[in-house]
């Protein structure tokens, strides 16, 4: 039973980050209805944000999603994110 919980997470998981994903490619294209998909990307984004996070990974991209903006540039903050973003991939890896 208690694994139960953590698969249909990872299963929601995979399936938002899957809208995500595809709707960036769209996006990306500037195919389709250009409103339209940023509403869904939107949406999805925010509902990804409050899922418990199935795995390391999904914190790390539940971090990078809400740093997008904030990562660029040689300012202490954004290097300082960078940092934290390569620590947990290194963990994530171990």
């Amino acid at each position: 039973m208690a694994d139960q919980p953590t698969s249909s997470a990872g299963d929601a998981w995979a399936s938002i980050t899957n809208i995500i994903d595809t709707v960036h490619q769209q996006l990306q294209a500037g195919t389709g209805d250009i409103p339209a998909a940023e509403e869904r990307l939107v949406a999805a984004e925010e509902l990804l944000l409050t899922m418990k996070a199935p795995n390391i990974d999904a914190v790390i991209r539940k971090l990078q999603m809400l740093w997008e903006y904030r990562l660029e540039g040689m300012h202490l903050d954004a290097v300082s994110r960078r940092q934290i973003l390569d620590d947990l991939r290194h963990l994530a890896a171990a």
